[in-house]
């Protein structure tokens, strides 16, 4: 979500330039400032630590995984077990001892930086920007209302904005923000159906806040009045309200936390987010209480027609049948779990169920991953899209209209339902936590008798019942890809695809889309003059861009100079096929290759599947973790597939547990002394890898914690140590979700 929200103010940036290009074409330094060029040179390390933490959560489930197959192997007696487990102990205790003395932590913003100044040249911050226009920036940072703390100082001609959202001109960014968020929820269409005032309120304020929400923006709003600014582009906040910011759901629900944290003064804090989780979660359950009372006072009759009647308004809202589809699949399974465990045999039917409340949850995760990994590709794609015209506008200055080209904006629009989705996945996360928190409070709520509680799951699992009857009866699903079309349709007019491109520029475009190998088809059909970066991948100059990136990615990973420490020849060969992949991976760069040759390309910006190798891709980790799974995803031809994941998962799985079995058999046959010197030798090799304190910090977190978890079980007074290491995994699993989701919130609310 962080990159989502990066991703949105490079859209912004892209707009914005495709509007001045289209008004002032006599300018032709107007496409992109040196601040604006500095701003996404920023968010590459927001994606990169939204990589990062995806990544920790892969290694997370997979090394779980492993442990469990490891020390619950039945082929061996228990005597063997134990001694795997405590062997994991020994392992993740010499392993953290290693990583905690080089400075080793889950937080990677130190190793993203350094990363980052490798990889993007310093000199790149001035492109496409000339010191009159550094001036210029600088000027209006001092003139315009920057850092949030407010306008020019002196009161505009024209204050109908602020006086819509209710706020002085000298308002701070947090204090607008806060004055629209309350007005968009009071006049928001899903409250006001059918009120044909209230939506033009709601469309006014929203103008308003999308103006006055950005300090460029707003600087020209105060000196020239609303005439000055172009309000043809919807902002994040606005997108958030009209996708999920329906009240109708909170009863159920509460407030979603990217709600919250986007009406948050002051910027978000994830201590204040828990305080309000806790209080949301708390209202959740009393509010479902007095729901509920009917059935557990004994008129079934009565709470059925309830269920049926609040369905048919939730489903009438925006996301509605999205919405109803995620609480009733989640009341449905809780309440199975607690009826299954009281009500079945030996609690067979609970322990099912819950079993598919951990599938359920699983895929949730899952697909709040994926989308993940979309968004940061596509906001790769964007600023890769903006860097390029940075280079062109510093180079062709003659050529006003060189900025943004009909296919390259068409780009940018279509990267927006995929920042959206990945809110929505993210949101499901958030409601499934919620709702399972929330039904655990109403069905072991000892103020009452056991009676009540088993009167209240059934309630639950009925009230599920009826919504999941409704939602599917309706079209609806977890999948939001159709709702997300239509609020785009609605929020993004037509016409902007058009926005700062002349027919010449498009039908140019149209020429190169037809012989310059666009869709991934290859290239030219001709044989270009230099066949030197073809050359040094080992492909035909027509293969296709997905054998482009497959015949980079094995090479890579080959020359990749962690795997050569110290062998010059190797790494000059690495720089030379990262050089190729980033131009022949692109269609337009490509285009260009083949018909000017390397002299014809800008290659002063580095590519996301050679960022990813660079970070996390180092082999040496392999018999540990495998293969990453966005490694896996990188490197799949056709694009990326679920369920060719999930089974490449199964195999990365049992490949990491039999190399442990090898790894850990000293210890199990009685050399201990041997194994410790293996750890200790593997540990200091392990940590001079990219990333490799960070990672054998992750590594060395889960294998204490799972041996833990299994030697107390069985050598501790009732387990009493087993349950203590198992909390203490799931604290830490939890760590790491928060860590993933809270920093992605604060993007999202900033976007």
């Amino acid at each position: 979500i962080r990159a989502a929200g990066a991703a949105l103010r490079t859209y912004r940036m892209v707009k914005e330039i495709a509007d001045k290009s289209e008004g002032e074409p006599a300018d032709p330094l107007s496409g992109l400032s040196a601040t604006q060029l500095k701003a996404t040179q920023d968010s590459l390390p927001i994606f990169l630590e939204a990589m990062w933490h995806v990544s920790v959560i892969d290694i997370e489930r997979t090394i779980t995984t492993v442990t469990h197959k490891l020390c619950r192997d039945h082929s061996v007696d228990e005597v063997q077990r134990l001694r795997r487990a405590q062997a994991l102990g020994i392992m993740g205790e010499v392993f953290m001892e290693v990583a905690t003395s080089r400075g080793g932590s889950k937080d990677p913003k130190s190793k993203v930086a350094e990363m980052v100044a490798i990889m993007v040249p310093p000199s790149a911050s001035g492109a496409g920007t000339s010191g009159a226009d550094a001036a210029g920036e600088a000027q209006q940072g001092a003139s315009g209302g920057g850092g949030g703390g407010g306008g020019s100082g002196r009161a505009p001609k024209d204050t109908r904005y602020y006086d819509s959202l209710g706020v002085r001109y000298d308002a701070s960014t947090d204090a607008i923000k806060k004055a629209y968020y309350k007005k968009a929820l009071r006049l928001h269409p899903d409250k006001n159906p059918g009120d044909e005032e209230a939506k033009e309120q709601f469309q006014a304020i929203s103008e308003a806040y999308q103006v006055l929400a950005d300090e460029r923006s707003r600087a020209k709003y105060d000196a020239h009045g609303a005439s000055g600014v172009e309000k043809n582009f919807m902002d994040a906040g606005v997108f958030f309200t009209m996708l999920f910011g329906s009240e109708r759901f909170e009863p159920y629900i509460g407030t979603l936390a990217l709600a919250t944290a986007a009406s948050m003064e002051g910027g978000v804090s994830m201590g204040r987010l828990g305080v309000r989780q806790k209080k949301r979660e708390v209202e959740c359950a009393l509010r479902l209480v007095d729901m509920v009372a009917p059935y557990v006072g004994g008129d079934e009759e009565r709470f059925r027609q309830f269920c049926k009647s609040e369905a048919e308004e939730l489903i009438a809202v925006s996301f509605g049948d999205c919405l109803l589809f995620v609480v009733a699949e989640i009341y449905r399974c809780r309440a199975a779990e607690f009826v299954g465990y009281r009500k079945s045999t030996l609690g067979v039917d609970g322990h099912v169920a819950a079993w598919k409340g951990k599938k359920i949850s699983f895929d949730n995760h899952t697909a709040a991953a994926g989308a993940g990994i979309r968004a940061a590709g596509a906001a790769l794609r964007t600023y890769r899209m903006v860097k390029e015209i940075a280079d062109k506008s510093e180079g062709e200055p003659a050529d006003p209209l060189s900025g943004l080209s009909a296919t390259q904006l068409k780009a940018t629009q279509d990267s927006l339902p995929i920042f959206l989705e990945a809110m929505w996945h993210v949101s499901v996360i958030d409601i499934e936590r919620t709702i399972t928190t929330v039904t655990h409070k109403l069905c072991r709520d000892h103020s009452v008798d056991e009676v009540q509680r088993l009167r209240r799951a059934q309630a639950l699992g009925i009230m599920g019942e009826v919504f999941m009857e409704v939602a599917t009866s309706r079209g609806g699903s977890k999948d939001p890809k159709s709702k997300v079309a239509e609020m785009v349709a609605i929020m993004v007019p037509p016409s902007a695809s058009g926005a700062g491109t002349s027919g010449a520029d498009a039908a140019g475009e149209a020429q190169q889309g037809a012989s310059g190998g666009g869709g991934g088809g290859g290239g030219s059909g001709r044989a270009p003059k230099d066949t030197r970066y073809y050359d040094s991948l080992g492909v035909r100059y027509d293969a296709s861009t997905d054998a482009i990136k497959k015949a980079y990615y094995k090479k890579a990973l080959r020359l990749h100079p962690d795997k050569n420490p110290g062998d010059e020849e190797a790494k000059e060969q690495f720089q030379a096929i990262s050089e190729a992949y980033q131009v022949l991976a692109d269609e337009r760069s490509r285009a260009k290759y083949d018909a000017h040759g390397a002299s014809g390309v800008e290659k002063n910006f580095m590519d996301a599947g050679v960022f990813f190798t660079m970070l996390f891709g180092s082999e040496r980790f392999e018999p540990y973790i495998g293969t990453l799974a966005l490694a896996t995803a990188a490197s799949m031809e056709g694009g990326v597939s679920m369920g060719r994941l999930g089974v490449r998962q199964k195999k990365r799985e049992v490949e990491c547990a039999l190399r442990l079995v090898d790894m850990v058999a000293p210890y199990v046959g009685g050399d201990e002394e041997r194994f410790r010197q293996f750890c200790k030798s593997e540990a200091e090799e392990l940590i001079a890898v990219s990333f490799g304190d960070c990672l054998l910090f992750v590594v060395a977190e889960i294998y204490r914690c799972r041996a833990a978890e299994f030697v107390g079980y069985r050598k501790s007074t009732l387990g009493v140590d087993g349950h203590v290491a198992a909390w203490k995994g799931k604290k830490i699993s939890f760590d790491n979700h928060t860590a993933a989701a809270g920093a992605g919130i604060r993007a999202a609310g900033a976007a």
